[in-house]
């Protein structure tokens, strides 16, 4: 387990440096000291807090804010996106009772927000004798979460799921599937998904240039222009990638100098591709472009090639300087990555059957004109086609509905701010 974990093994269970606490008690006295704490599992999930925290803090939150992740990518993202709002990081501790109760006493928190589908037992319980509200925000109930809910084992976990003093869900699906489980509807509020604030937040900062430079792709009324187009296929998973790069050849029969960057959602797993790409296909790694000034190298994200990312943090602005999508993790079982990251840019985005954990944006998005199944890499590249040849012209309408969809994160803050506030008074008097 240390071998696995390394650094992030104490923290897992529950054991911290000794200067880890050391700002909260240096810059918060009193009842300040006491944490609001976001435990978002990964990339994702982070992304979905980050409206949330920096809804607090636009509001005047002046407390602490600590952030948990599980995996090291997580982090990363945390650090990158968050960093200014957020005052600590932690790895989230395994659900044992000593390993929970450790950091419980390190963190003290006022209250515990668990984004997505983030339940584990042993936390829920032991946040709920030190008499701290625990909040699912952002709360979705997957396709996949259902049917394992629907078998005796998961039904006996509403015991647990009660535990949280309110569920924040994003859809009316989430919200019925949770009352036909038998939580009280008092408990549950409709508030939306704090996702689509992301994306808004996010494409409102978004700088493509500098990308854009580096990887020499010409601004799109050049590139349709010259016949050339870039697509992505991001966050793919094994057993998706040789699809993609089928469809790929498909379309550089007729647009030969047309690109593709396809991102892994693991970032380890990007050498193993390029050192399998078939030939005549030529590809390069995004950290190879990044150093090659440095360096001398000479590589080239060149026409008719493929850049294969191998690190994160960049896949959302290399969605806006791409032409059409693909959505990973939607060929295999894995319920898909987000759609609305690509669509918010207008692009056509194609998916395939599985897109069972963004069911509602997927049908949003379709409905829209926006998005377009995509069963098999036939399929894929077909789609891919139409958009080169000028077939495909997204609803101009895509920027309202994002705009009719925002708001999530403050109506979950709202919620949130009543216990905070009501703690403070206790906690003053």
């Amino acid at each position: 387990m240390r071998r696995r974990y390394g650094e992030s093994f104490d923290e897992r269970a529950g054991r911290y440096a000794k200067d880890k606490f050391e700002k909260l008690d240096r810059e918060y006295a009193g009842p300040r000291r006491y944490a609001l704490w976001v435990h978002a599992v990964s990339v994702g999930e982070v992304q979905a807090a980050y409206p949330l925290i920096r809804q607090a803090r636009a509001d005047g939150y002046g407390g602490p804010i600590v952030v948990s992740t599980v995996t090291p990518t997580g982090k990363e993202m945390a650090c990158r996106m968050v960093a200014g709002d957020m005052d600590l990081h932690v790895y989230y501790p395994w659900d044992t009772t000593s390993a929970v109760e450790s950091a419980i006493a390190h963190i003290r928190p006022w209250g515990y927000v668990a984004m997505e589908t983030e339940i584990w037992p042993n936390m829920l319980f032991c946040l709920g004798r030190a008499g701290i509200k625990a909040y699912l925000a952002n709360g979705r109930i997957s396709d996949r979460t259902w049917r394992r809910l629907q078998k005796p084992f998961g039904r006996s976990l509403l015991g647990v799921l009660d535990l949280f003093a309110e569920f924040h869900v994003r859809a009316e699906q989430d919200r019925d599937r949770l009352l036909a489980l038998g939580i009280s509807g008092e408990k549950i509020f409709l508030t939306g998904d704090t996702k689509v604030d992301a994306i808004v937040m996010r494409k409102r900062r978004a700088d493509t240039g500098p990308l854009g430079e580096l990887l020499e792709i010409p601004h799109a009324k050049e590139r349709a222009d010259r016949g050339v187009f870039v697509f992505i296929a991001g966050s793919t998973h094994d057993g998706e990638d040789e699809g993609v790069l089928s469809a790929f050849e498909e379309v550089r029969r007729e647009f030969s100098g047309s690109r593709l960057i396809l991102v892994p959602r693991h970032p380890e797993r990007a050498p193993e591709i390029l050192r399998r790409l078939p030939a005549p296909l030529q590809g390069v790694l995004l950290s190879s472009l990044e150093r090659r000034d440095a360096c001398g190298e000479k590589v080239n994200f060149s026409p008719g090639s493929v850049l294969i990312v191998d690190r994160i943090g960049v896949l959302f602005e290399l969605y806006g300087l791409s032409d059409a999508a693909f959505i990973g993790g939607s060929w295999v079982p894995k319920g898909g990555q987000n759609i609305l990251e690509p669509t918010v840019w207008g692009i056509p985005t194609f998916y395939g059957p599985d897109m069972g954990d963004f069911a509602e944006a997927t049908e949003r998005m379709t409905q829209l004109g926006v998005a377009v199944r995509a069963n098999d890499a036939r399929a894929l590249g077909a789609g891919w086609m139409r958009v080169a040849r000028g077939e495909f012209s997204p609803n101009a309408c895509v920027g309202e509905d994002f705009a009719r969809h925002a708001g999530a994160a403050e109506r979950t803050w709202e919620r949130l701010k009543r216990e905070w506030k009501r703690f403070e008074h206790a906690h003053a008097s």
